[in-house]
């Protein structure tokens, strides 16, 4: 049987230099009796048994959890859809206006009081929590139908923060968006705002912060405003209002990404002279 030698112990009063123990032993250092440590049969049997069982309920409980997570996320996105049909159905049914001005844009437009910011009647919300910009062509129609006098676009984070999609497709679904628009309702001014920064440290909003998606921001904006250029549109660079050290103030947001009412003041101050202007 293979031993150790270990260094000196004191064994009753007397010095031991060096002991040979069992490998599957151990000395009291009160005693000089033997402890067997070594594992029985019966033990061995209990360790494999319990190893088996846990193998087996993983292996029977792990597609079952991965079910039930991929259906709540299933479920979530389902909800989302559910959500942006109701309202959809609700704008459908309200009376057109040739002189509106349609705010068309993410959950950062829906919260956005415009009545009170800009008291002027023609004011319309057709923001939508949680849309990206496919979502905001899918549901142009009835916005285009009254061929509104102008048309405010804030659109971009959802395409980076939620479905994480590149630049290069999101300035395709932004450049068809624009173009739906123009060749629908050839006389509305469309006016777009920049994306907006976020923190780059946000433990609540997953996909929605960190420097790398803020240079993403900056890198769309500036591909965004040659392309109003390009097609005629009017781009308002409310960013640079909003960022500081490369991301948004903190006094302009509640957790990162949606806007404080701090900011939703500083937002109205940028843009009122755009909606009042002929």
């Amino acid at each position: 049987m293979i031993s150790k030698c270990y260094p000196p112990y004191v064994v009753n009063s007397v010095n031991i230099d060096c002991m040979r123990i069992p490998s599957n032993k151990l000395i009291s250092l009160h005693t000089d009796k033997w402890i067997d440590y070594s594992m029985t049969t019966k033990t061995k049997i209990i360790l494999y048994t319990s190893l088996l069982f846990n193998l087996s309920a993983l292996i029977y409980f792990a597609p079952k959890i991965y079910r039930k997570l991929n259906d709540r996320s299933n479920t979530a996105s389902d909800n989302q859809s559910t959500y942006s049909m109701k309202r959809d159905k609700y704008y459908e049914v309200l009376s057109p206006d040739s002189n509106a001005i349609v705010f068309l844009g993410t959950s950062l437009t829906q919260n956005f009081e415009i009545h009170e910011a800009f008291k002027n009647e023609h004011t319309q919300n057709r923001g939508i929590n949680g849309d990206w910009t496919r979502g905001m062509r899918n549901r142009l129609n009835p916005i285009i139908q009254e061929q509104p006098k102008k048309i405010f676009i804030e659109t971009g984070i959802n395409d980076i923060g939620d479905r994480n999609l590149s630049k290069e497709a999101i300035l395709s679904e932004f450049r068809l968006l624009i173009n739906d628009i123009q060749e629908n309702s050839e006389e509305t001014q469309i006016y777009v705002n920049s994306i907006l920064p976020v923190s780059n440290k946000n433990q609540g909003m997953v996909g929605y912060s960190g420097t790398k998606i803020n240079e993403t921001i900056v890198e769309l904006n500036s591909q965004i405003q040659n392309l109003s250029e390009q097609l005629g549109f009017t781009f308002i660079d409310t960013h640079s209002f909003f960022a500081q050290n490369g991301e948004i103030r903190p006094q302009f947001t509640i957790d990162g990404v949606h806007l404080s009412g701090e900011g939703y003041i500083r937002w109205a101050e940028i843009l009122t002279p755009y909606v009042n202007e002929f």
